[in-house]
This record gives structure tokens, sequence and C-alpha cells, in this order.
């Protein structure tokens, strides 16, 4: 009786569940995240809602087992899923909040993706004409025209995301004598290749944050060894989380995607192009960029 009162006091957590025996609503409290307890969680109407998410390895079909409280995913596969069902990070409100200088698989501390930014490439009025008139005054993405973007609302965007190099780079393999040096030689040489103009574009805020938040967990299910339907995917899901009914013009389009994809490609052609040489590293980095640009279906 004490069970019911309380459970009747705070509406909001009791369960919706209706008792089998008396045919009335469930005294149960609801679990965290959902409007059932755990004995009606399993009936309630929305059940394939709560089947996880993830791809099974062993089958390549949807994971059997039922997705955490707040989450999309289980115990097993949450590992890939950025954000809960609500939309809120597992770790932290924003991306950029996450320390990604921990690699994905091995959690050791690695190549800080910053460390290919040059820092001065907004401030510096003569590289940002030269975005412009690479690109032909539009946005690569959107084919907004510069005179119809407010400064303000416009990011300038590396189209081979940072961190993606950063993945492969991380992981290539000493081959050779030196490799200390040549990997530093590597790097200082990948720093200027990315922030050279032909991997650079101005866009809408909302869509670099966009491309930028997909990207990266398609990258972390990608180096968790999780099948991947492709990058279109992830940045669709990014971009649901975050529309915006009241600024029609930046909606996500199938053109807006397909773009996206061809201008990566386009930059991992300049990168590989730029690294032609015999030095056994560089061979190396372009494989496993090869690799993750097939992962992400670009072509």
């Amino acid at each position: 009786m004490f069970r019911c009162t309380l459970a009747m006091s705070n509406r909001s957590i009791q369960c919706q569940g209706i008792a089998t025996s008396t045919k009335k609503r469930c005294c149960k409290a609801a679990k965290p995240g959902f409007a059932y307890c755990h004995l009606h969680l399993p009936r309630c109407d929305n059940k394939e809602a709560l089947q996880c998410k993830g791809i099974a390895k062993s089958t390549k079909k949807q994971c059997r087992k039922t997705a955490k409280s707040g989450f999309e995913y289980c115990h097993l596969h949450l590992p890939c899923c950025q954000h809960k069902t609500d939309g809120t990070s597992i770790k932290a409100s924003t991306l950029e909040k996450f320390d990604y200088r921990f690699h994905a698989v091995s959690g050791r501390l690695s190549t800080d993706p910053q460390e290919f930014r040059k820092q001065s490439l907004r401030s510096s009025k003569q590289h940002c004409v030269a975005v412009w008139d690479y690109r032909k005054h539009r946005d690569a993405y959107t084919s907004f025209k510069q005179k119809d973007l407010t400064q303000g609302s416009t990011e300038l965007d590396h189209v081979l995301e940072l961190h993606v190099v950063r993945d492969a780079f991380d992981l290539v393999k000493p081959q050779g004598t030196g490799f200390r040096s040549r990997k530093a030689a590597l790097k200082e040489r990948l720093k200027t290749v990315l922030n050279e103009k032909e991997n650079l574009n101005f866009t809408l805020e909302v869509v670099n944050q966009t491309k930028f938040r997909g990207v990266y967990a398609f990258q972390k299910a990608y180096l968790m060894g999780t099948v991947c339907p492709g990058l279109v995917p992830y940045l669709k899901e990014e971009w649901q989380k975050r529309w915006d009914e009241s600024n029609k013009n930046t909606r996500l389009r199938r053109r807006v995607t397909r773009r996206i994809g061809e201008e990566i490609v386009k930059s991992y052609d300049h990168v590989r192009d730029s690294l032609r040489d015999e030095d056994l590293l560089q061979g190396q980095l372009i494989e496993l960029l090869h690799d993750n640009m097939v992962a992400m279906w670009l072509w």
C-alpha cells in the first residue's frame, strides 16, 4: 500500500504498464529513460526502439540485445555510439570537449590532430582570398555564393578531416632505419599539404559541424571494427539532431552529402599526389587512407 501511494504521488516515474491480475496500472517505478518498469518493459509497444541498433560481427545482422537505458545500443556496441537517444553526449555535451588525442582502439595517447593545423589560416586575409578564388567564390558543399553568406555564419573547414589523417598516421608501422626522424618529416609534410587551398573550404557553420561530427562518429565505429554503412548515414544522423525548421536554407539534402563525398575524394587525391615519394612510410599512409575512403563508400 505504501509503495502504491508513493508511486501515485510521483506519476512522472510511474510505470505505464497494466497489471494482468488487477487490470489496473502498475504501481512500480519506471526504469530510468523509459515509461515502463522491468516487468512490463519487454511487452511495451515500442519494443523495436528498445532493440540495440548495432550490427553483430558474426551474423552481419542487427544485434538482438536490449539497448541500455537512455541509449540506442547495448553494452557491447555502446563504444560505437556517440550520443544518447535524447541527443546528449555520453561524456560531454559537445564533441569538442572530448579529448580525441586518445586512440579509439588502444586507448593510448595518440597524435593530437591539432598538430596538423596551421593556427593562422582564418586570420590570414591572403590565404582566405586564395581559398575563395580556388572555390570560385562558392561553398563547395552547398553551392551557395560568397556574397549570399554572411561572414559570421561561415567556418573554414578542412575537407579531409585532420583526425582522419591522424588515425592513418598513428597506424603507420616502423619500416627501415631512422623511423622517428622520417615520421616527424612526414608529419611536417602533412601539415603543409592539409592546409593548402585544395583541402580547405568555407561553408556554413551548421554544415561544418554536421560534417565534423558525422566523420568523427564514423571514424570511431570504423576503428572499433564495426561494419559501417558508409559515411552518409552518419551525416544524416548528426543533422537530425541539429535540425532547425526556421533555417531551411541549410537543409541537408542528398546533393549536399554527395558534394561532401566528392570533395573528400578530391582532397584525398591531392594528398596522395603530394606524397608520391619513394619513402615507405608515405606509401603506408596512402594505403591506410585509401582503405578509409573505401569504407566511407565515397566511390
